[in-house]
């Protein structure tokens, strides 16, 4: 039992003495030959490691400090194509005689991205058109094209005094003016709504100015609003409730002559 016992403490020691001393030689044949490395690259004639090491850090943070200088002037490049970009579509969007601007075919996928986004901030469309090294994107007013060609198909089967009156206002006004002329004929002639117009041609607005007051004073008017079952009364009517109370409450008088004969 005790010799068992000691077995088992030989095992959770890290086994056997004679293991432990094999493991030792191996060590020592390893460390022996380590240190002839060391004595071999001490007698070559190569420069040590220690003294070659400093001449190459001071490549490595030159190279450093060319790429960082690379990637500045990279984002300088970057923010002042984003601004023209941003420039050219904002033009684009105030320019009432084009309804499609093309951009060219060196623009990457990156710069495409961004044309994206910019469209959707000035409330643009946008198509690609073209594969590979041919794609190109375009920037879209979909809802001026989709009102000229609309104003053009309601002209056609209008009366001769719609449409001539249409096609008039078309030459009289300058090219500037021909998106909103469309858009006013196809709201206005046709009932449908012309986005291109804007929200102040919305039907919420377009009601609100027939009430007498301007977009956004409706909150501040609830009595000219109408809830569903019920009619708010207006001014109107409360002036003439006052009106009926205070004719309830005055009695006529007689004159002098009145009152003798009485």
């Amino acid at each position: 039992m005790f010799r068992l016992a000691g077995q088992e403490q030989k095992v959770l020691d890290g086994g056997d003495e004679e293991e432990i001393r094999r493991k030792l030689s191996q060590k020592d044949v390893e460390i022996a030959r380590l240190q002839g490395l060391v004595k071999e690259l001490r007698g070559s004639n190569a420069p040590p490691q220690e003294f070659s090491r400093p001449q190459a850090d001071g490549a490595e943070q030159q190279r450093l400090q060319d790429l960082e200088s690379n990637l500045q002037d990279w984002e300088q490049n970057c923010h002042a194509a984003e601004h023209r970009l941003k420039m050219l579509q904002r033009a684009f969007a105030a320019d009432s005689t084009k309804v499609e601007h093309s951009f060219p075919t060196s623009v990457n996928s990156t710069a495409r991205e961004d044309i994206r986004q910019i469209c959707k901030h000035l409330c643009l469309n946008f198509r690609c058109r073209g594969e590979g090294t041919q794609k190109r994107i375009l920037a879209l007013k979909l809802d001026a094209m989709r009102e000229r060609k609309r104003a053009e198909e309601l002209a056609l089967s209008a009366p001769r005094a719609a449409a001539g009156f249409y096609r008039d206002a078309l030459n009289l006004f300058p090219e500037g003016d021909r998106i909103r002329v469309n858009g006013l004929f196809v709201q206005f002639y046709g009932g449908e709504r012309a986005w291109s117009l804007g929200e102040a041609y919305s039907p919420e607005a377009l009601a609100a100015a027939a009430a007498g007051f301007m977009p956004g004073e409706e909150e501040a008017a609830p009595w000219k609003k109408q809830r569903v079952g019920e009619a708010v009364a207006g001014p109107s009517d409360s002036d003439s409730e006052d009106i009926e109370a205070l004719l309830g409450r005055w009695v006529p008088v007689p004159k002098d002559g009145e009152r003798a004969a009485a």
